[in-house]
């Protein structure tokens, strides 16, 4: 039967195609070793190869991931939390997630403040899952988060802060984008290897194990930055991790300062006022640097002098 599939094959992307198909879905480990036989005298002998391997590797990976998420799951309880002033962007993202029959998701609606939300979820979970009402977490989330947790827990037990989308600091003066994801349509991808350690996580979601306080000076700004400096300030890190998902924001990660609302100024202002033994700080969008907290001293300086006299 399977030489009768190789004779209708006649180029090599049909025997790619082909070999995807069968070595994925196939459970035969007897006829994927006929088949790989019947290669070797082919021009495919040398995909035939790679992807015996593949289906050899493939089964074990899913096992050993399947008994991850059963242990990271026996070993901690899991909540979600989301603040949500607009129940249509909630019903069309966050709610189609199917995790969330299985993990409780505690909605905090019509605030203003998304820390002063967060703080007043009182959650008393293990690990805590802050994130926006216009994220979707695919049915791979879970798996994907539980092997992150165990991934950086082997070197790291006492981590701070994790999320899908991280800066690792001022490389050159510019920061080094950590993560994978989805938004509006758009695939940002950084990095290859993770966990991986950063400096700060965006807001988008944010996973700590720790009782954070949210700063609820900060408005709906750079909360997620203050909860990583608050944990790198207790001798915690925070890291990217790889648990790929969607957010349907169109205003994230702007990149260039001059395009960043009022508001957001205002909060980088109290960061970098609060924070200034850490400058410079490097995010997912702005970079706030040294000289920022000069010049803005100067300003200040001047102004008090001006209306002094």
């Amino acid at each position: 039967m399977i030489q009768k599939i190789l004779d209708k094959i006649e180029s090599k992307r049909q025997s790619e195609n082909f070999l995807w198909r069968f070595l994925v879905k196939s459970k035969d480990i007897l006829s994927l070793v006929k088949y790989t036989y019947i290669l070797r005298k082919t021009v495919f002998f040398e995909n035939s190869i790679y992807y015996f391997f593949y289906i050899v590797e493939y089964p074990y990976k899913k096992i050993m991931r399947s008994a991850i998420k059963k242990y990271i799951a026996k070993k901690y309880t899991i909540e979600f939390i989301t603040s949500s002033h607009k129940p249509e962007i909630l019903k069309r993202n966050l709610l189609k997630s199917k995790i969330f029959e299985k993990y409780k998701l505690i909605i905090q609606e019509n605030y203003t403040n998304v820390p002063k939300a967060y703080n007043e979820a009182h959650s008393l979970a293990d690990i805590k899952i802050y994130l926006h009402n216009d994220v979707y977490l695919p049915d791979d989330f879970e798996e994907n988060l539980f092997y992150s947790i165990y991934k950086v827990e082997k070197n790291d037990k006492n981590w701070g802060v994790l999320g899908v989308a991280g800066d690792a600091g001022i490389l050159n003066t510019q920061g080094k984008f950590y993560g994978n994801l989805n938004t509006s349509g758009d695939l940002l991808r950084g990095g290859t290897k993770f966990p991986h350690l950063v400096a700060t996580l965006d807001e988008l979601i944010l996973i700590v194990k720790k009782n954070f306080v949210f700063d609820e000076k900060l408005g709906n700004h750079l909360y997620g930055v203050d909860i990583c400096l608050q944990a790198r300030e207790e001798g915690m890190k925070s890291y990217a991790i790889n648990a790929f998902l969607y957010h349907a924001s169109s205003t994230w990660n702007t990149g260039l300062d001059r395009q960043l609302p009022n508001d957001f100024r205002i909060s980088r202002d109290y960061i970098k006022e609060k924070y200034k033994h850490f400058l410079p700080i490097s995010t997912t969008c702005t970079i706030i640097p040294k000289m920022l907290l000069l010049f803005t001293s100067i300003l200040s300086a001047l102004s008090n002098k001006g209306s002094s006299s």
